[in-house]
């Protein structure tokens, strides 16, 4: 290569190296990462791990993360270096203005404080470097003014190439900076934690596959949430768990099987029996330091349901739920929550009227709620709607904490230091008297646990303070007249051969538990059933939703066709009333309490009322049906079953009746000529014995 060309090749690359050094320095978000990625091939990315929950005037400011290489470009001499924005947000308005600075995208100033930049060296394809930042307070370079500031790190590697570009990437946090004088007013915060999951269960408690095990174990979704709970400090977490999902993975803990649907082969034992008495027994330690609620059993999609004019699965979910409540003390009541509070009017009602204690739902799910802000812009937590003469509360949960979407691939310490400066700027704009209640996604997944972004650490900030969703709803709502709707919410819809199963179990199920006569289980078991038809989750999993309520509904017609009626085939009465005899089967091991429905198809013939048929376990019972005849002829008679409700099941017996109905002249005629013979004959044997001899004889003398 000739000087020349040298030279021209250096200056290029100078040149290319102060333009995007000019875009960072100045914080211009037109740029995105992703552009800046494209001008030096593919990426690092940067995550950090550990951070100081609130900057301290005069303490360091103590930071970790790592560096990851995800492509394929080896990257050398990487270097991080600490960002921090000079001045603070002191207002929600202010954290919104943060929040709008695209992820990845520079902001503030570069601290140029050796002890600002750390080098991590090559960092190869497929590998990460670790690095750690402490900074004191006085190179930081900030206002000092009290609020949230933005910090961060930027990233810069060469690819060993003089004539590209520098990759450079950022990420960020915030941090609150307290007031070094004057008392402190925490804001009062609830957050919501829901743990639910996905149950594939087959007929007889079959799971239909291991994925709920994964889930449980190390690294799995549920795992990770229950270690980010558990280590929550007292009273600062509201659980709401799905009681389904208790159920599945108790019957884990005892042993369990697996076998898939499509296969014809037997089932095989579970492999998670160990990593759910693991999780069983960590959760009962988490009831005992956090408020618990349950959701609706089996998480249902109520607005799809509803709208297709299948309210019984909905209904079915908070019953069952509240059927739970009595045996597990840890739970303080019911609360109406769908999937990300994602609720319809329709939705809020049903539930509310089947017994939910609180219907939470997000302020996304009520397009009029800007009637009801305060003078500060704040929604009020608590919110009452109208219905029937009477106001339902809802719990109303923010769109965005501290300006961001709280998403379910938000990191524990995203979360943690977004509510810290939520309730700082609150505090300090003196808003301590509105309570924010915050939601985690219903599919959230925290991470593995890392050392130094734990939740308890937020409480340890005197900005802050812990209430319960009960705690909160205690207090006067304020009235809302707006619309409730679930509004978008990006999943496909149930199908239509999901729904049309749900219509089959909700006839055939429902008859067979209203039949049985041994107690509340049998209805609790049916609800749990109906319930989990209609869960959200075979949104995900179609397929394998129409064959597990299939397979329910057929078994429930199955039990029902061993409950039966049976009788003559033909009844001849003499008269205007008689009897004949029909028989009630019960084929199931449960005592049953039927209805015997008879029905003439002539109405001049009348059946009396027929008593309740009780029968226990594998008994049959013969009942004398009573019935009165207008008129003579042959009619058909069809006999049924029913509930007690009036729900016909099962096959009917049909029988003819004949009625010969004699008139009252000819029963007179015949009752005196018989009168009149049995006289004659008895004056003949009178007069024989009076006279020794026949009347014969003695006309012959």
């Amino acid at each position: 290569m000739t000087l020349a060309r040298r030279v021209a090749t250096g200056l290029a690359g100078m040149l290319a190296l102060f333009v995007v050094a000019g875009l960072v320095e100045t914080g211009y978000a037109g740029v995105p990462t992703a552009t800046l990625a494209r001008m030096s091939g593919s990426p690092l990315s940067v995550e950090i791990t550990k951070v100081s929950p609130a900057l301290r005037i005069g303490r360091s400011l103590a930071l970790a993360g790592t560096v990851s290489n995800p492509g394929t470009v080896h990257w050398q001499d990487a270097r991080v270096y600490l960002e921090v924005a000079f001045t603070p947000a002191t207002t929600p308005t202010g954290l919104d203005q943060l929040a709008a600075v695209p992820v990845g995208a520079p902001f503030g100033h570069t601290v140029t404080d050796p002890h600002g930049v750390v080098a991590v060296g090559n960092v190869p394809p497929g590998q990460q470097r670790p690095f750690s930042l402490s900074v004191p307070y006085r190179w930081l370079a900030i206002s000092g003014a009290a609020g949230a500031y933005r910090v961060g790190v930027e990233v810069v590697a060469s690819n060993g190439d003089p004539t590209s570009v520098d990759n450079v990437v950022h990420a960020g946090t915030l941090m609150p900076l307290l007031p070094s004088n004057g008392p402190i007013v925490p804001a009062q915060t609830v957050t919501l934690l829901p743990i639910t999951g996905t149950v594939k269960r087959l007929l007889g408690g079959v799971f239909a596959d291991d994925s709920l095990a994964a889930s449980i174990s190390f690294g799995g979704r549920l795992r990770d949430i229950l270690d980010w709970a558990i280590r929550a400090s007292t009273d600062t977490v509201q659980v709401v768990v799905d009681p389904a999902l208790l159920v599945a993975i108790t019957d884990m803990s005892h042993g369990y099987r697996v076998q898939s649907p499509q296969s014809a082969t037997a089932s095989v034992p579970g492999m998670g029996r160990t990593q759910a008495i693991s999780w069983l027994n960590d959760f009962e330690h988490l009831t005992e330091q956090q408020h618990v609620l349950l959701m609706p059993w089996g998480n249902p999609a109520a607005n799809t349901l509803l709208r297709d004019q299948l309210p019984g699965p909905v209904v079915a979910s908070i019953r069952a739920s509240r059927g739970f409540l009595p045996t597990h003390g840890y739970a303080a009541g019911v609360a109406g929550w769908l999937v990300d509070g994602r609720s319809g009017i329709r939705a809020v009602t049903v539930m509310h009227h089947a017994g939910a204690d609180l219907q939470i739902v997000s302020e996304a799910s009520l397009p009029d709620i800007a009637a009801n802000e305060d003078a500060s812009g704040a929604t009020p937590p608590l919110l009452e709607v109208p219905f029937r003469h009477r106001h339902i509360p809802m719990l109303v949960t923010a769109p965005t904490l501290a300006g961001f979407q709280t998403a379910p691939k938000t990191t524990a310490l995203q979360f943690r230091q977004r509510l810290i400066a939520d309730a700082a700027v609150r505090s300090l704009s003196g808003e301590t008297d509105q309570i924010t209640v915050t939601a985690l996604p219903f599919t959230w997944d925290p991470g593995p646990a890392v050392p130094g972004s734990e939740f308890a650490s937020a409480f340890r900030v005197p900005v802050i303070v812990a209430q319960s969703a009960l705690g909160a709803v205690d207090r006067p709502g304020h009235l809302y007249r707006g619309l409730v709707r679930p509004g978008a919410t990006g999943v496909q819809p149930i199908s239509t051969a999901i729904l049309s199963e749900i219509h089959a179990y909700r006839i055939a199920g429902g008859n067979l538990a209203s039949i049985l006569h041994t107690s509340v289980i049998d209805q609790r078991k049916f609800d749990r059933t109906f319930a989990m038809c209609g869960s959200t989750e075979w949104r995900r999993y179609p397929a394998l939703g129409v064959r597990l309520i299939a397979q329910q509904a057929e078994a429930a017609l199955g039990r029902l066709a061993k409950v039966a009626v049976t009788g003559p085939p033909f009844v001849a009465m003499s008269s205007n009333s008689g009897r004949f005899p029909l028989t009630v089967t019960n084929g199931l091991n449960h005592a049953i309490r039927v209805k015997l429905v008879v029905t003439p198809a002539n109405p001049a013939l009348k059946v009396a009322p027929i008593p309740d048929v009780i029968l226990g376990a594998g008994q049959r019972r013969d009942i004398q049906v009573v019935s009165t005849a207008d008129g003579s002829g042959v009619t058909s008679v069809r006999a049924r079953l029913a509930t007690l409700q009036g729900a016909r099941f099962g096959k009917g017996w049909r029988f003819d009746v004949r009625a010969t109905q004699i008139g009252l002249v000819i029963w007179v005629v015949m009752g005196a000529g018989g009168t009149v013979l049995f006289v004659a004959a008895g004056y003949r044997i009178v007069n024989r014995l009076r006279g020794g001899q026949t009347p014969r004889r003695q006309a012959q003398l």
